[in-house]
């Protein structure tokens, strides 16, 4: 039962026709990591990702182009390597990842690499002791200690903690707002290629769909209906999910089931969606992420993004303000800009983020055009006129030019937080779901079961191991696991 006319949700693409011009643009992920996480899913449902119509590539030439604030630019991972002054940080937390993943992300010993795992852990350890690496501790804290080359390499080694929606340093709690240094295993993901796995299953390099993300959920749609049979309700919102009263099963807007499986936000769900009475008492609102201002473009000309690489970060040189949208208090995007020390309607200090889907796949744009997706963090709950909306993208404009040259915007769209909570039932415009600060990782994240309603489940980014889709992925065998345990079935 779905409430929008697609299934998917964020996980898709969506495609746009304007002035001759065929673009196609990610609703969500834009990234494909972890893709031996996407056969072994394959595997599980009897087949593989070749046969679901999965053309996975890794990412041409250099993985990332970083732009700075002085219009400097800097390109690493893939064919460019780790540069030299993050090598340690990057060394560390492929330990971290190569054992975390198996141990405590999919908690599967039968993954970890045993004829590495020894090395990995004697290296963490020195690392502890002879660097002073504390995955615990905030992220920016701990590069300081393990990066050199100065501030422009420090910037380069948080940026992901923009994937997982935190600050990479304080202001803020690292409870809830701020990103622990294990979050830096992600470098550790997108900067080593391919070739750097051993075990048979690919855990390194940034990927992509051929076609885009929306065939990840296409090949899986046709296999369940094909194969399985499975009914598909398409447009059919869900209104209340209760407990039946004095026999097994849930209750879905009066029909039963046996079992439910629940994807909406975690949070959405515990407002109402769940029938309060069927839950144990008050339960705990989830803290929530940082949402974004997502802006989808088509640009005349077909190599009007030939000097961006794939992926690209565009990074302020204040190390701390250049977070202030995500931190704002007030959640009005006019306070953030006001609040800081830059002059009415001139740009602010802020990172983010610029998907270049033609780098590599050929198909994103048809007709003599360049799709570009841009992703600005910003304060969960923000509100944004068409007005700063303008302003913002005004300021994403004038930092990508410094990179393309002059560059004339064809067709724009922006998705604001108050539509990522309208489109997909995300508070806020949570687009990272519940926060993954020290409250909210492993055991105290939400787990398969609804507390209080027998053969209620979750899966999604809001619950364990967390957001991305390849942890959806593994989040959804473990709910999966659970219902068959639930239902008693082999």
């Amino acid at each position: 039962m779905e409430k929008n006319g697609s299934l998917g949700g964020r996980a898709g693409s969506t495609v746009v026709e304007h002035g001759g011009v065929r673009g196609r643009f990610e609703k969500g992920p834009s990234l494909l990591l972890l893709p031996g996480v996407y056969e072994d899913c394959a595997e599980a449902m009897g087949t593989t990702g070749g046969e679901l119509g999965w053309e996975v590539k890794e990412c041409p030439g250099a993985t990332y182009g970083v732009g700075y604030g002085d219009g400097e630019w800097v390109e690493m991972g893939g064919t460019k390597g780790v540069p030299g002054e993050m090598e340690r940080w990057v060394e560390v937390n492929d330990f971290m990842l190569r054992l975390g993943l198996p141990l405590f992300i999919e908690g599967d010993v039968g993954k970890l690499e045993w004829g590495r795992a020894g090395g990995d852990l004697l290296g963490l350890t020195k690392a502890v002791f002879r660097d002073g690496y504390n995955p615990f501790g905030v992220m920016d804290d701990v590069v300081k200690g393990m990066v050199g080359g100065g501030k422009k390499m420090r910037l380069a080694s948080t940026f992901q903690a923009l994937y997982v929606g935190l600050t990479p340093s304080k202001p803020g709690s690292i409870l809830k707002t701020v990103s622990p240094a294990l979050f830096g295993l992600l470098s550790s993901m997108e900067l080593l290629g391919s070739p750097a796995d051993e075990g048979g299953r690919q855990i390194h390099g940034v990927h992509y769909v051929e076609g885009g993300f929306g065939r990840i959920v296409e090949g899986i749609v046709k296999l369940l209906e094909d194969r399985e049979g499975v009914r598909i309700r398409l447009g059919a919102k869900v209104k209340k999910i209760e407990g039946c009263r004095g026999e097994e099963g849930v209750m879905v807007d009066g029909e039963r089931f046996d079992a439910v499986v629940c994807n909406v936000e975690v949070a959405k769900a515990l407002e109402g969606l769940i029938k309060p009475s069927s839950l144990p008492g008050p339960s705990r609102t989830p803290i929530l992420s940082s949402s974004v201002l997502q802006f989808h473009w088509i640009l005349e000309g077909e190599d009007a993004g030939a000097k961006l690489r794939a992926h690209n970060v565009f990074l302020s040189d204040d190390e701390v303000g250049s977070w202030d949208a995500v931190r704002a208090g007030d959640r009005s995007a006019k306070k953030i800009v006001g609040g800081s020390n830059t002059p009415p309607h001139s740009m602010p200090p802020f990172n983010f983020y610029v998907h270049n889907p033609g780098c590599g796949d050929d198909t994103a744009c048809v007709g003599g055009g360049t799709v570009l997706m841009a992703l600005v963090p910003i304060a969960n709950g923000a509100n944004v006129s068409k007005e700063e909306v303008a302003e913002w993208e005004g300021w994403v404009r004038e930092r990508v030019e410094r990179r393309t040259g002059p560059i004339r915007i064809i067709y724009s769209k922006c998705t604001t937080p108050e539509e990522w909570e309208e489109n997909y039932g995300l508070p806020g415009g949570a687009v990272f779901g519940s926060s993954h600060g020290l409250l909210q990782l492993g055991p105290t994240r939400q787990g398969c079961k609804v507390e209080g309603l027998k053969g209620g489940f979750f899966v999604g980014a809001s619950k364990r191991p967390g957001n991305g889709v390849p942890l959806v992925m593994i989040g959804a065998e473990k709910t999966a696991q659970s219902i068959l345990d639930f239902l008693q079935i082999d």
